[in-house]
């Protein structure tokens, strides 16, 4: 859907303030912000982010850096964008974080350009198809 790819894609981006930022570990302080006591459920949203940003096909952790995690003002959310693998989707951790009652906003998004090309990272990778969770701090 065009509507949701434009949105989608104004949310990640840097303004001209530089807005968006890649905040790694730093995750956790914004998702607890919100709340004066931490609430039940709010460590399943935070291995939620960890297992989609980290989760890979045989069972090692890939970006344990964690610099696939990135904070949005604009939308006040936790954004983790993936490189969908053909053989797995990570599309299984949010149905994880249902179950262990992560409370929070959760939103999953596969994206693919629409000229059907691999999307360009960094002049050496690329991708299919992207995946990204959005996650909102709010109860």
């Amino acid at each position: 859907d065009a509507n949701v790819a434009g949105w989608l894609q104004e949310a990640v981006s840097s303004d001209k303030f530089g807005h968006v930022t890649v905040v790694a570990s730093g995750y956790e302080q914004h998702l607890e912000h919100e709340f004066e006591q931490p609430p039940n459920g709010l460590l399943a949203c935070k291995q939620g982010i960890k297992d989609f940003a980290t989760l890979s096909f045989n069972g090692h952790k890939n970006h344990k850096s964690l610099e696939n995690i990135i904070w949005s003002p604009r939308s006040d959310s936790v954004f983790v964008v993936r490189g969908k693998n053909k053989f797995y989707s990570t599309s299984k951790v949010v149905t994880e974080m249902r179950k262990k009652h992560c409370f929070m906003l959760v939103r999953f998004f596969r994206c693919r350009a629409s000229d059907g090309k691999r999307t360009i990272f960094d002049y050496q990778t690329t991708f299919g198809s992207l995946e990204v969770l959005q996650v909102t701090p709010s109860a």
